[in-house]
């Protein structure tokens, strides 16, 4: 049997009931542009499906949208929007780094306005965008970007700074493994060529400098994977955590990550099969997958500008 619930002009959810008694299975329709896209969503069996991924009025609302970061974007950005009366926070799923810019609630403290900024991995160049609220619908439209963000951010405005880094990733370790990063503006990389560590992601503070920065880093004795979280402000530099990986049981942490979600862990592994091994990570990360966390031993850092190399005979 199948039941429908709250199908309207863009969006619709589906369960559709076994014969043989078993658990009922979810769909989720979407209508864009007058096109029907299908998808199987994971739901608990005692699920509302009344609504509509805006919750009901309470300390904290919560919805998923999806952002098409170019045209024919056949993989959207998915953003998890969590409001209360007073603030609203976003995070992604990896694919660009989200910020509020501005947010707006009625009378009794329901959004009724959102300005989202979404920059996608790997570029400066930021979209722009307006959740509105009326009678309980979200119309989202595409604007350009505000007149003080129109500049485009170039990393080469920025003075590049040397970043070195030298830590015991295991406590057991006798010899620290070193990192030597360029920071210049938005832009992060290894400064010098390396296979022992490489730059995955970075998400930029208010004035789009490079805050957030995760790095894998490959142990050169036991050749396990780490990724290594820290935050750059200023010249200070904090460690947020370091996770484990074993790249041949990815599976373990998927399930881990994202239980009762088969649906998500087959689109991850969908793309985890289109990609080479020193990419699995990266992928990994950016649709929030954690490790298993380790304590490093002592941590040490240096920031300084970067060394012109001397010129050649």
């Amino acid at each position: 049997s199948t039941k429908a619930s709250g199908i309207n002009a863009e969006y619709g959810r589906l369960r559709l009931d076994p014969s043989d008694g078993s658990d009922g299975i979810f769909f989720v329709l979407r209508f864009v542009d007058g096109q029907l896209s299908v998808e199987q969503e994971d739901l608990p069996p005692d699920a509302d499906l009344s609504n509509m991924g805006l919750q009901p009025s309470s300390a904290e609302q919560s919805m998923v949208v999806r952002f098409k970061l170019s045209p024919d974007d056949p993989n959207p950005c998915e953003v998890v929007l969590r409001m209360t009366p007073e603030n609203c926070s976003a995070s992604s799923d990896g694919k660009a780094n989200v910020n509020v810019m501005e947010y707006v609630c009625n009378g009794d403290g329901d959004p009724e306005v959102i300005k989202l900024q979404l920059t996608p991995q790997g570029t400066t160049e930021s979209l722009y965008f307006i959740l509105r609220f009326v009678d309980g619908q979200v119309n989202v439209e595409s604007v350009d970007a505000p007149a003080d963000a129109r500049k485009k951010l170039n990393a080469k405005d920025f003075p590049a700074k040397l970043l070195n880094l030298k830590m015991l990733l295991k406590e057991t370790d006798k010899e620290p493994i070193e990192l030597n990063l360029k920071c210049q503006g938005p832009l992060v990389t290894a400064a010098e060529p390396t296979s022992v560590y490489k730059v995955l992601s970075t998400e930029p503070n208010k004035n789009g400098i490079a805050e957030v920065i995760n790095v894998q880093v490959t142990h050169p004795k036991t050749g396990e994977i780490y990724l290594l979280r820290m935050r750059m402000v200023g010249d200070q530099v904090t460690i947020e955590g370091v996770e484990m990986f074993n790249l041949d049981n990815i599976d373990h942490y998927l399930k881990i990550c994202f239980p009762n979600q088969t649906a998500k862990i087959r689109e991850i592994k969908k793309e985890l099969a289109k990609v080479d091994k020193q990419d699995i990570l990266k992928v990994v990360l950016q649709h929030g997958a954690r490790g298993t966390a380790v304590t490093t031993g002592n941590v040490t850092f240096d920031i300084g500008p970067m060394k012109r190399n001397p010129p050649q005979d």
